[in-house]
């Protein structure tokens, strides 16, 4: 995995946020104010996303292919708590780790095969869209 600048937001007017890739843009909308990092791995590109409310923050991020479809989105976010991305490096070829709520540290890796995740509770800081199903994203708390 590594860092690319590739994508940028243009905005639509309105609350929605499309993105340009190497210049054109593509018709994915995304969430979030601001794009806070991007990387590539093997053809795949993870784009993490931020609201800019540091009182209520929420990192949303998505997985895309080579054509600028969207593959999968996973939240990291509690109701009414701080958040700031914080120290992110890539720890291995197809994983990212950071810090968000203070003293948490994550894992964010891309699965080279879709993994079935359970419901969330929802109480749980990451919720994956769609709720139910296979995702390739596997967001985890690192102790």
């Amino acid at each position: 995995m590594s860092p690319v600048s590739r994508f940028s937001l243009i905005e639509n007017g309105s609350q929605a946020r499309n993105l340009s890739f190497d210049g054109h843009r593509i018709e994915t909308v995304v969430p979030g104010r601001v794009l806070a990092a991007q990387f590539e791995s093997e053809g795949l590109f993870l784009l993490l996303f931020t609201d800019d409310n540091p009182y209520e923050e929420c990192l949303h991020v998505i997985l895309l292919d080579e054509g600028g479809n969207l593959l999968d989105t996973v939240e990291l976010a509690n109701p009414y708590s701080p958040g700031m991305l914080d120290g992110l490096r890539v720890s291995s070829p197809d994983s990212v780790d950071f810090g968000f709520f203070g003293n948490d540290h994550w894992r964010l890796t891309i699965l080279k095969e879709s993994k079935l995740h359970l419901l969330q509770s929802p109480a749980s800081p990451v919720q994956y869209r769609p709720k139910f199903g296979r995702h390739r994203l596997d967001l985890q708390p690192v102790k």
